[in-house]
């Protein structure tokens, strides 16, 4: 199990309801957690397959050096780890479906945005972001986007357990 392994664990297609996100909290007794949910409740009728929401949890020994962040954003999970060289951004993303239009595009490169300015709004020195894992970097966009955003210090995760 990933828990006893590791002390921050990244999930993706969780698939919790925005009233059931404490239910990530409760999945290991050493861990807490943070997440989104990204079902829209509002009509109190479940319809279509949206993505499945983004969890962070995290060993409950170092959450002293862990902020939650809000990114109001479903897309989107983000924690600041401070360690001994600086703190680290870290965040989980479940980055929108290729599908070959300008609208995918756009809502890609609006994700990639709000990635960057988290980062730039924080005093992070590094930046861990974890993608879901069929995603399409369309052409190196991630990556060149960090870069003019001057974010040199970061890694992008190409295998996921």
């Amino acid at each position: 199990m990933l828990c006893e392994s590791y002390d921050i664990v990244l999930l993706q297609e969780h698939w919790l309801l925005p009233f059931e996100m404490d239910t990530l909290s409760n999945f290991h007794g050493d861990f807490l957690a943070t997440g989104s949910s990204a079902v829209d409740i509002s009509q109190n009728i479940l319809v279509g397959r949206p993505y499945g929401g983004t969890g962070i949890l995290y060993r409950r020994k170092i959450a002293k050096a862990i902020s939650v962040l809000n990114t109001d954003e479903p897309r989107l999970t983000a924690v600041r780890l401070m360690t001994n060289d600086g703190p680290i951004l870290i965040v989980n993303v479940y980055m929108p479906t290729e599908y070959g239009t300008a609208d995918c595009y756009d809502n890609y490169r609006d994700v990639c945005a709000k990635i960057g300015a988290m980062f730039n709004d924080t005093d992070a020195a590094y930046l861990l972001v974890t993608l879901t894992a069929t995603v399409v970097d369309h052409h190196g966009f991630l990556t060149s986007f960090l870069s003019s955003q001057s974010i040199t210090h970061y890694c992008v995760p190409t295998e996921t357990v």
